[in-house]
């Protein structure tokens, strides 16, 4: 055993691979309390989930809480059904319409039935309305609506809940 060498590096190299791995040691650890903090942050999500799902579950059993749509009727109506468009009366918005600043009237409609099969419902009359898509200068424009019409998922509606508590409700057409 005399006989065989053993290659140890330098003192200085030895104390350059200590701080190497004091570093990683100091990495591992703040990383271990990151993920301490993610696994708390995450009891928390989990309990506003259960909390939520209780009250959903408390329906179930309660119809006038659900109606069944197909996939494809989830959102606005769609532009290939023309018996969701043809011979329309609800005032129907599009992005390009908040264009206008104050909106008393729109060119599309819609029908009773695009309306019922679908997830659109009525903007707050007096709300501001804000494109979300558009072309050039459209996307974040906003007007105010004066009208009672709906909209397609382009557009979104902001309206005062309580006026004297300068308190927003947002309501989003999706």
């Amino acid at each position: 055993m005399k006989n065989i060498l053993i290659p140890l590096p330098a003192l200085s190299e030895q104390k350059r691979i200590v701080e190497i791995l004091d570093k990683a040691f100091e990495n591992i650890s703040q990383a271990k309390n990151i993920a301490e903090k993610n696994l708390d942050n995450a009891d928390e999500i989990f309990e506003v989930i259960y909390k939520v799902y209780s009250r959903i579950k408390a329906m179930v059993g309660r119809k006038e809480y659900w109606r069944n749509l197909r996939f494809n009727d989830c959102g606005t109506p769609s532009r290939a059904k023309r018996e969701y468009f043809e011979e329309g009366k609800i005032r129907w918005l599009v992005s390009g319409d908040v264009n206008m600043g104050e909106i008393y009237e729109c060119n599309g409609r819609i029908t009773e039935l695009g309306m019922s099969n679908s997830s659109a419902k009525y903007l707050p009359v007096n709300s501001i309305v804000m494109a979300l898509n558009g072309q050039g200068k459209t996307r974040g424009t906003v007007a105010m609506l004066h009208i009672k019409a709906t909209c397609n998922q382009s557009l979104v509606s902001i309206y005062p809940k309580d006026i004297k508590k300068y308190y927003l409700n947002i309501s989003i057409i999706i």
